[in-house]
């Protein structure tokens, strides 16, 4: 009896050496430790260490892909610099904006001369030309995505619809592009259509003269990549938006490449961040399918009515693999900081 009691004591005792040893080890290796357990701890970038973002001053409660952006370092502006915090201020946005601008005005000098080569194609009285330019200046003003909502009266007067005007498609404040689409594929003479070409072409000079003030804060710009390929989906692919021509796939394609333009805009703010990385993923994926059904449209973009069930299916899944992505860009660009997370109460 008594030497069973020994050797369970003695098991006992090799137990509770292993489990104070193993506690011991596993403090040393800093496994059970938090950050606040210790603040020396350091993150491994290639080249250099800097301190860990929860060991940093401010930066409690921050998770890292708010709380750390890259930055130039020497002599390489990519090398990685994980120590200065988001959020962003509002003055970090006005570089990217000013790209857009410049970027915007060079699509506007562009259209100048395709709304007057509009104007031209309906005095002439030929439809299928009409089509043609007015296919090419609607295309050229879906560039403009990130900034059309701000143009106020000139972009109702340009781009509008007819929904919510008194009387409609017949109002006489229905003008623009798709007052000139529904005359160009309904029944109307083409030459009864020179006023509205008329008006076109002196409203698009007037937004030439609206782009380089038009007002874009820093929230807009960082939402607006998302929406310009979310309206695509909803407006364009949809068809409500271009209920005459069915041009839905040339608008996607203006609008990507005004998503395009935002995102390129906005590279030094959102360098090395991932979210810049799949956002730049799915618009490729987007591109590469509107590239593959244009050329097996013979190098021109099908009417949304023309496109194959799979080139539909296609087109459709990779619009919303992009809208997935670009999803992620608004966090990536916060000016404020998310709110703390609330403690629970002690018990």
């Amino acid at each position: 009896m008594l030497d069973r009691l020994s050797r369970g004591a003695l098991l006992g005792a090799v137990l509770l050496i292993a489990v104070v040893v193993g506690l011991v080890l596993f403090t040393a290796l800093g496994v059970g430790g938090g950050p606040a357990d210790h603040p020396e701890r350091r993150a491994a970038v290639p080249g250099r260490t800097v301190p860990h973002p929860a060991a940093l001053p401010g930066r409690a409660g921050r998770s890292e892909s708010i709380g750390s952006r890259e930055n130039g370092d020497g002599g390489d502006p990519d090398a990685p610099v994980l120590n200065e915090a988001i959020p962003f201020r509002e003055a970090d946005f006005r570089g990217p904006i000013a790209r857009y601008r410049r970027y915007a005005a060079a699509e506007v000098d562009r259209l100048i001369p395709e709304a007057a080569t509009l104007r031209r194609a309906v005095a002439s009285g030929d439809r299928e030309r009409s089509r043609t330019a007015w296919r090419a200046a609607f295309e050229r003003y879906q560039r403009l995505g990130a900034v059309y909502g701000a143009f106020g009266e000139v972009d109702g007067a340009i781009d509008g619809l007819a929904g919510g005007l008194p009387h409609g498609t017949r109002d006489r404040h229905f003008t623009g592009l798709h007052r000139l689409e529904l005359g160009l594929w309904g029944h109307e003479p083409v030459r009864s259509l020179i006023p509205v070409a008329t008006r076109l072409t002196a409203d698009v000079r007037r937004l030439r003269r609206v782009v380089p003030r038009t007002e874009i804060t820093a929230l807009d710009f960082a939402t607006r990549a998302h929406e310009i390929v979310e309206d695509a989906q909803r407006d364009f692919l949809s068809g409500r938006h271009v209920p005459w021509s069915h041009e839905g796939v040339l608008a996607t394609a203006g609008g990507l490449d005004a998503t395009q333009a935002v995102l390129t805009a906005l590279h030094p703010l959102l360098k090395g961040q991932q979210s810049e990385v799949t956002s730049q993923a799915g618009l490729d994926r987007l591109r590469g399918t509107l590239r593959s059904i244009r050329a097996a449209h013979h190098g021109v973009d099908p009417t949304t009515d023309a496109l194959r069930p799979s080139e539909r299916n296609a087109l459709n899944a990779s619009t919303s693999w992009a809208l997935e992505r670009l999803q992620t860009l608004p966090g990536s660009l916060e000016t404020t900081d998310p709110p703390p997370i609330p403690k629970l109460p002690s018990r």
